[in-house]
């Protein structure tokens, strides 16, 4: 960094323009804003991106100020700049939809807290990626796997498309009963 320059701060206005923009990415994409994970996961980026941001501008000036341009970068260093951003973006509205419109992938809250503060504790550092964390996590409560029922496996196997017609048939239905628990006045 330039010594007559002064050392980069926190851009606070960027953070609330990202975080009213990747809100909207969310919520539109799930139809609604009466979604708790989304607004948590809205929060860690918001916060984690602050802190990291914060940390960065009083330990390593330098490097804030060279994140924050692409001047000077390879040609490949250029490209995946260029492109990760857009994937992200697409990735955010497909989580949404995945999560709360078409409810493919449902995760139990307990594990999304889980999950949430996992990344939390990689990163504050209290360990150095995922795979540790979850080493130290949840290897220890996993018990040793058993082996299926052989004659069982071959009768699940055999009805399972039943099931999953059944289930794919009745999504819209759960989606409804849901819909009206919650008070929704729409289905």
């Amino acid at each position: 960094m330039d010594q007559n320059s002064s050392p980069p701060r926190i851009n606070l206005q960027r953070a609330a323009c990202t975080f009213a923009g990747l809100g909207t990415l969310l919520f539109l994409a799930a139809g609604t804003m009466r979604w708790a994970g989304g607004w948590a996961f809205l929060a860690e980026i918001t916060i984690g991106g602050l802190i990291t941001e914060a940390w960065l501008a009083r330990h390593d000036p330098g490097l804030l100020a060279e994140r924050r341009t692409a001047r000077g970068q390879a040609g490949w260093d250029r490209v995946i700049t260029s492109i990760m951003p857009l994937l992200w973006l697409t990735w955010l509205p497909l989580m949404a939809l995945d999560a709360v419109r078409y409810q493919t992938s449902l995760v139990p809250v307990w594990l999304q807290c889980a999950g949430a503060a996992m990344i939390a504790a990689v990163a504050i550092d209290a360990h150095p990626d995922m795979r540790a964390c979850a080493e130290q996590w949840v290897t220890p409560h996993l018990s040793a796997p058993q082996s299926p029922d052989a004659t069982l496996a071959k009768r699940y196997a055999s009805i399972f498309p039943t099931y999953l017609d059944a289930r794919l048939a009745s999504r819209p239905v759960w989606k409804q009963l849901a819909a009206l628990r919650a008070g929704d006045d729409h289905v």
